[in-house]
């Protein structure tokens, strides 16, 4: 139709947006990519194979291409929680089977799990446990 009339298309979106700015907000969303899962994959088994030495965000940033913001956005979309709260869930939850399956004992655990206080540690572990970990430990026993 843009051809038959003669008007440019640049010139009809210019105008468009002019008359309703709105439909052309919805139609660039509509446009976005969703957030590539794989990435997201890549940080989440980057954080599992790591869960024993310190991760930072920028590290988080860089194995998954992505800026802050989108790995922030894409982890609290996918898994409702912020990186770094996410990593501390994995974090605890590989201390809780650490604690349960092995030999280890609570330290240990809570340097092979990334912590590097017990009383934080502890602290963590009894908010979302219910429990400190030495009575996990001796649960198990």
């Amino acid at each position: 139709m843009l051809q038959i009339s003669g008007i440019d298309e640049v010139f009809y979106r210019h105008i468009a947006i002019l008359l309703d700015p709105r439909a052309f907000i919805r139609e660039s969303e509509a446009r976005r990519l969703p957030i590539d899962r794989r990435r997201l994959a890549r940080v989440c088994e980057y954080v599992a194979a790591n869960l024993g030495a310190p991760i930072s965000l920028t590290d988080l940033e860089r194995v998954g291409h992505m800026s802050r913001k989108t790995l922030h956005n894409a982890f609290v979309k996918a898994t409702g929680a912020s990186p770094a709260a996410w990593v501390r869930e994995q974090r605890l939850q590989r201390a809780r089977g650490l604690l349960v399956a092995s030999p280890l004992t609570v330290t240990e655990v809570l340097l092979a799990c990334g912590f590097t206080h017990a009383s934080q540690f502890a602290a963590l572990y009894a908010r979302r446990f219910g429990e400190l970990p030495s009575a996990t430990r001796k649960a198990k026993k």
